[in-house]
């Protein structure tokens, strides 16, 4: 830990400093208090950059894993641990072991048609994680969502209001936009995120699901989670009562944390109807029904006002639109003393100015300036002035959100604000393309250069996407940088969600250090459920040998590891194995496969633990909260564009024309010289090489999915039912990279994702030049850059057009 005092030289005379040793004593313990926090903030952070946040089948959830902090050496990060499961229904549809080397991993999901459509959770964690005391997953919000659009639509209709119960109609109907009469309609309605009441009912012959449910004023967000089902059909999602969209809530967010008495303060506040969205509002605030400010709110829901609060008065909120109603003004409370702190410019380049107010509270304070995790300075103040200016130089921060916490003269808390270093010091990224507007399949070529603060040039790592922008939810899309910067303090407990689409302008932080990082002297809390879950399970792949007949061994085991060479393990004498991270790395789609090494082995079986399976599904029951704004939609005519013209579906068992059977589910190959595309499809028509196609691999194949089973592959000759097949950890297969001018395909290429790459360099000169080309889709195409420096993390952005 880093502690320093700081001298001020020249200061008002109305501000004189006490003797030290009082203070010099806090220091220290506070010093010693902080150190005990470190552990909080040692655990392994790391970082997934998706493509995209909107999927459709048949498309590849690619991404690239970055750890920005860890808690051992990087050589002990071996395995990266990806799974996707269902925010309603909590189903795990998949996940994959994939390779990290030197803090970095990279890897993709393939999303089958199979999926549920809606919202689901993409969790990533290290093999880390079943020995830290607090550790932490990654989590990203992704919809999946399809052409042929959800097994059933559920739309909600405001009825009866009243001071104690909402009541409404869900209308449920099929895909054919029939009543979806006799459906099972298993709903929960849950208020700030908390369950508020749940039941199962059947929709009535008129495809309606009547609901009643408490009406509390109290809550500021409601939201319906409802699974409906009928037969073979399913369809889970969480809707927020819009119709109550006239009902309003307010949060206020004092500077420094209160309303005191004559002492004149900035307070931001936001207006969000009871779905949860923004609200735009104008209107007043009044002091005995008289009025002190007036209310305005942007589009993001957000205002500031400044006035001069007096206890004993009364204050109100008026709206100038009457059809809106206040359901909770929630003002604060104006207290008799206290201190308030006013930073005009909390996103601070050198120096730190700051305001500091008094009312009934004596003369002598302490001014801790701290990060939760390491104290920078104690200041003790002896004041003899109502208000006083302090500069504060920021030589000796570290980059990133920092607090300004007052202290009265026994040490409780009065006044705290946040603040943020080194905005002005961030790595940065231009790209530059060579055209502002392109056609179908052209070519595009792209200048990267990043630089620090200062204009020298960096060296760096990073991942990039050139994406449709209709696909990247600007509410839920992760950038690195804001990630980087507020995590910790969201994951402590400090501060809700932040959005880190991007850091946003000077402007956006002020408002953002105003309202979200408003943390009230809260003790950081390292959370312990998935510490709970994950601590000492055996992560790599693992089981047990066993006899035919359940008799304990006698004797260690030896078991063949049979990947692209052969190794051996030994058991334990119980049977116990677990293979080391050198045994399990495999190229995309290769498998494991494990032979016992014994004269008689049919006496013998293999039992393989799934560990990490069973991990994952406990993850992804737990609450992982989002932050609030209004969610981008894709519009229907981009979901439409996702689906690839196929050739019609073939009889079953006939002869294909590229050397296989098709029987039932299942294809089989004549030659084992097949190939799969980067999308997962079976000797692509449009692409005419590809990754291997593996034994037991799922592709598409002409319209369906198949099984992929080539006879004459069996390694070595061993007999199957004596091989014991699992998965390892995984290279991530290459995006493919279109060349039109060497190969034109006839049909269509509209996948949304247009340019993938896991990793680029700079140069020495800090740039690197890219080329690709568009597909066949016309519109708005985001190209996103992540990544990490010698400086830091950093991100980039820029758009372009393709036309016809």
């Amino acid at each position: 830990m880093r502690c320093r005092f700081l001298v001020l030289f020249a200061i008002s005379s109305l501000l004189s400093f006490s003797a030290f040793s009082q203070a010099e004593q806090l220091f220290d313990s506070l010093g010693r208090h902080f150190a005990k926090r470190d552990s909080l903030f040692s655990s392994t952070q790391i970082y997934l950059h998706t493509d995209k946040t909107i999927y459709t089948g048949k498309e590849n959830i690619w991404f690239t894993a970055y750890l920005l902090r860890s808690s051992r050496p990087l050589d002990q990060y071996h395995t990266l641990h990806v799974f996707l499961s269902h925010r309603v229904t909590q189903q795990v549809v998949a996940s994959q072991q994939f390779v990290m080397d030197h803090g970095l991993a990279a890897g993709y999901i393939f999303v089958a048609d199979s999926f549920p459509p809606g919202d689901y959770n993409l969790i990533a964690y290290t093999n880390a994680i079943s020995d830290e005391r607090y550790p932490r997953v990654f989590q990203q919000r992704l919809s999946i969502r399809f052409g042929t659009g959800n097994p059933f639509t559920v739309e909600l209709e405001g009825g009866a209001v009243s001071k104690d119960s909402i009541g409404f109609l869900a209308h449920v109907t099929n895909k054919e936009m029939l009543n979806a009469t006799g459906a099972s309609f298993n709903y929960s309605v849950f208020a700030d995120d908390k369950l508020m009441k749940k039941g199962r009912v059947m929709v009535s012959p008129f495809g309606e699901v009547p609901l009643v449910i408490p009406q509390d004023s109290a809550v500021r967000k409601l939201e319906l989670q409802v699974a409906v089902q009928k037969e073979k059909a399913a369809f889970a999602t969480r809707i927020p009562l819009s119709f109550l969209g006239k009902q309003l809530s307010f949060r206020w967010y004092p500077e420094s944390g209160d309303w005191i008495n004559g002492l004149s303060t900035r307070t931001a506040f936001e207006v969000t109807d009871r779905s949860g969205k923004p609200a735009a509002i104008k209107g007043q605030l009044l002091e005995n029904n008289r009025p002190v400010a007036n209310l305005r709110t942007s589009s993001a829901g957000s205002g500031i006002i400044e006035f001069t609060p007096i206890a004993g008065k009364e204050y109100s909120v008026v709206l100038d639109d009457k059809e809106k109603k206040i359901m909770a003004a929630r003002l604060p409370v104006v207290k008799m003393k206290g201190a308030v702190m006013q930073v005009k410019e909390a996103v601070v380049r050198d120096t730190l100015v700051m305001k500091l107010r008094c009312a009934a509270v004596g003369n002598k304070f302490y001014l801790l300036i701290h990060n939760y995790r390491v104290v920078y300075d104690l200041w003790q103040l002896k004041v003899m002035n109502p208000e006083i200016t302090l500069r504060i130089p920021m030589a000796g921060l570290e980059t990133g959100l920092a607090t300004l916490t007052l202290f009265d003269s026994a040490f409780q808390p009065l006044a705290e604000r946040s603040f943020l270093r080194g905005y002005d010091s961030l790595a940065s990224v231009r790209i530059i393309p060579d055209s502002t507007e392109y056609h179908r399949r052209s070519k595009i070529n792209l200048g990267i250069k990043l630089r620090d603060a200062a204009g020298n040039p960096l060296a760096s790592t990073f991942s990039m996407a050139m994406v449709l922008t209709p696909r990247i939810d600007t509410t839920r899309f992760q950038d690195i940088v804001p990630y980087f910067l507020f995590r910790d303090y969201t994951d402590m407990g400090l501060i809700p969600p932040v959005p880190s689409n991007s850091l946003g302008t000077r402007a956006d932080l002020e408002m953002l250090l105003l309202m979200r990082c408003w943390t009230r002297y809260h003790e950081p809390a390292g959370d312990t459920t998935i510490h709970a879950l994950a601590k000492g399970r055996e992560l790599r792949p693992s089981g047990m040998i066993k006899t035919s007949s359940r008799k304990s061994l006698k004797k260690p085991v030896e078991l063949s590891v049979l990947t692209n060479d052969i190794q051996t393990v030994v058991t334990d004498s119980a049977g116990r194995f677990a293979l080391d991270p050198n045994m399990t790395a495999l190229m995309p789609d290769e498998q494991i496969s494990l032979v016992i090494n014994e004269k008689h082995r049919e006496d013998f079986a293999i039992e393989i633990h799934h560990e990490a399976d069973s991990l994952n599904k406990q993850l992804a029951t737990l609450f992982y909260p989002e932050p609030e704004g209004i969610k981008a939609v894709m519009p229907w005519e981009e979901e439409t564009l996702s689906k690839v013209k196929t050739l019609s579906a073939v009889v079953v068992k006939s002869k294909s024309n590229d050397g296989g059977y098709l029987g039932g589910e299942t294809y089989e190959s004549l030659t084992c010289h097949d190939y799969v595309c980067m999308y997962n499809i079976l000797n692509c028509p449009n692409h005419k090489s590809g990754t291997p196609a593996v034994e037991g691999g799922v592709y598409n194949y002409r319209g369906k999915q198949v099984v992929y089973h080539c006879p004459g592959r069996n390694i070595g000759g061993t007999p199957v039912e004596l091989m014991y097949r699992l998965k390892g950890r995984y290279y991530s297969k290459d995006f493919y990279v279109a060349d039109y001018a060497s190969f034109n395909p006839p049909e269509p290429e509209v996948f949304s994702t247009v340019y993938w790459s896991q990793q680029l360099f700079t140069d020495e000169k800090g740039e690197a030049n890219v080329s690709f080309y568009t597909n066949d889709l016309t519109g708005t195409f985001s190209c996103i850059i992540e990544g990490v420096t010698s400086n830091g993390v950093v991100s980039g952005r820029l758009l372009i057009r393709v036309v016809k």
